[in-house]
């Protein structure tokens, strides 16, 4: 949400542009803090600090060679799920998940201000189909960079997220004014379901599936079911 006083007077489109430049980074800024108070960490306890965390933090440089991981995400490395290692570069299984990633790491080390959504909720899916989610956030700047491994050029947060919980959903129905009946639809894709099972779990038809399916894309703005995972991942707390 964004409120200016009416004695500033209508929004122009300079403004809105400049909104559009910067809100990517503050909403980057905000889901990370969810995850790590980077306020109350000291550049110099920082490793030690990751290694304390549930989630997943692998530091990478500019290429996505791996410099450090925290312990749980050097078991994830171990499984080779849901990220893995391939001559010390990190990898997802999906080649398009990888491909965001490797934009998100690449523009961190050499233009952050062309970041935008690029590594904000990568939906990731674990070997057991259950589903994840990643964020990237720059090191290049900031004051615990000093403290790091000069060569790491971005912070790749790995966290697990169960089924999207209802808080979230119900958000979503009221920002996009969805039905009842479209939001139960939306939770199911989000958890990978399909149509038919769908169907079968709520009691109605396939058709009538399609046709909940299909406002929800109209209502979000979302042409894809992954599109749909995403943003529902944007909006939880990826803890």
């Amino acid at each position: 949400m964004f409120a200016r006083h009416e004695s500033i007077g209508v929004a122009t489109d300079t403004d809105l542009a400049t909104l559009r430049l910067i809100a990517p980074h503050i909403r980057r800024a905000v889901e990370i803090s969810n995850l790590l108070d980077m306020k109350a960490i000291e550049a110099s306890t920082f490793a030690a600090t990751l290694e304390t965390l549930a989630i997943g933090v692998v530091l990478v440089d500019a290429r996505g060679t791996i410099v450090h991981g925290n312990a749980p995400a050097r078991s994830m490395l171990d499984a080779k799920d849901p990220i893995r290692g391939e001559r010390g570069v990190l990898k997802l299984a999906s080649a398009a998940s990888s491909a965001a990633l490797e934009d998100a790491i690449r523009l961190s080390a050499s233009n952050e201000a062309t970041l935008g959504q690029r590594g904000i909720g990568v939906p990731l899916q674990c070997r057991d189909g259950s589903p994840c989610v990643l964020h990237v956030l720059p090191l290049k700047r900031g004051q615990i960079r000093p403290g790091l491994e000069r060569r790491a050029s971005a912070a790749v947060f790995i966290a697990h997220a169960a089924i999207p919980p209802l808080m979230p959903a119900a958000a979503l129905a009221v920002i996009y004014d969805l039905t009842p009946a479209e939001t139960r639809v939306m939770e199911l894709l989000a958890e990978g379901k399909t149509q038919a099972e769908i169907g079968l779990q709520l009691g109605i038809s396939t058709n009538t599936v399609k046709t909940h399916r299909r406002r929800v894309f109209e209502k979000t703005g979302a042409s894809r079911q992954v599109e749909l995972v995403r943003l529902l991942a944007s909006v939880s707390l990826p803890i």
